[in-house]
């Protein structure tokens, strides 16, 4: 239960799903140096944080307490964590990043560390047997077998999976579980002949992708929030359910992220950057390119639906970038083998009779 009396920090970040998620694993910190948290979020996001202990969210649009700490995390970014050794967390930047700011108000906290560990999204019982129906239904219509929920993009075409990949991977695995993209998608991926499924409730999202019995993304929004529906699943409710939330049957692609930056223990983790001899660059835009560039020292090439960066002239004009088409699709089949044998190791109902 938030206790109101205690004083409060309120972050602002980004407003993006991902960063939204991450920023949970600050609230242990800031509780142990005896704060509440708040976190100022969209209409979309903001009931993620519904159920988190010492923790309240508000609308980027509403009032905020009056002797409530606001501060800015929207740039965290800046330290330029994916080309940054040694390498950490983004959670562990945004504690960085906030206590640089704090350090600016004439605030100087000794935040204890944070992990990825503590990125978590608390869900009820009915959230999360809503969840369990939805894969059972996609089960049962397809005699039974696994389900696989794909979620091939981004905010920016530097971190997207290739479609021809994508398509290739489901053709792949069709003959032993059930391949399904997670909806909104854009153009590119909306003619692949892959069954569709998506809800714009976010909790519901975090249910379905915490009880699928496998799970591919790259580094995204979805991403995080599955591991944060995994994270935060107690151990009573997983024993209730007979669920499966381990990390290991979710599988993250990534090629323009550093996998030490955005990923988390157990998570199956692809990263093959081929011929790119930045890869990872982190150049995912976010006011951060013309420093990468200077960094670099060549040029850098911006797509032109979004902000992000690649060294190579073609990218503009592509989907996607050559390291992110470096995991080839039998590498991607057989993390999906080990994901679905670790379900059913698990105890989970990755069989509906």
């Amino acid at each position: 239960m938030n206790n109101l009396l205690r004083p409060q920090i309120i972050l602002e970040s980004t407003g993006a799903l991902g960063d939204t998620v991450i920023a949970t694993a600050l609230i242990p910190a800031l509780d142990a140096a005896g704060f509440e948290t708040g976190h100022i979020c969209s209409p979309t996001t903001f009931p993620l944080w519904h159920g988190l202990p010492h923790a309240s969210a508000y609308y980027s649009d509403g009032s905020l307490p009056a002797h409530a700490l606001v501060v800015n995390l929207c740039d965290y970014l800046s330290l330029l964590p994916h080309t940054t050794k040694p390498y950490k967390h983004l959670c562990a930047y945004m504690r960085l990043y906030l206590s640089a700011r704090l350090a600016d108000q004439g605030i100087f906290l000794s935040l204890p560390h944070v992990s990825q560990d503590h990125v978590q999204v608390h869900l009820s019982l009915e959230e999360w047997l809503w969840g369990k129906q939805v894969v059972k239904q996609l089960s049962q219509a397809d005699h039974g077998k696994p389900v696989l929920v794909l979620a091939p993009c981004a905010t920016t075409n530097n971190r997207w999976l290739d479609p021809l990949t994508v398509a290739a991977v489901a053709a792949s695995v069709r003959t032993f579980c059930v391949p399904v993209l997670l909806d909104p998608l854009p153009a590119p991926y909306q003619n692949l002949n892959i069954q569709r499924l998506g809800t714009s409730d976010l909790r519901r999202v975090a249910a379905l992708l915490g009880v699928v019995d496998g799970f591919i993304s790259v580094d995204s929004g979805p991403f995080h929030l599955a591991v944060a529906a995994r994270q935060g699943v107690t151990s009573e409710l997983k024993e209730q359910l007979k669920m499966n939330a381990r990390l290991q049957s979710v599988i993250l692609i990534v090629g323009s992220s550093h996998p030490a930056v955005i990923s988390y223990r157990d998570v199956q983790t692809l990263f093959s950057p081929g011929e790119c001899p930045i890869s990872p660059c982190g150049m995912h835009g976010y006011g951060t390119i013309e420093v990468q560039r200077k960094a670099i020292g060549r040029p850098v090439y911006v797509h032109p639906k979004n902000t992000s960066g690649c060294i190579y002239a073609d990218y503009p004009s592509q989907v996607t970038t050559r390291c992110m088409r470096g995991v080839s699709v039998p590498h991607i089949v057989e993390a999906v083998n080990i994901a679905l044998n670790n379900c059913r190791e698990g105890g989970s109902s990755c069989r509906f009779k």
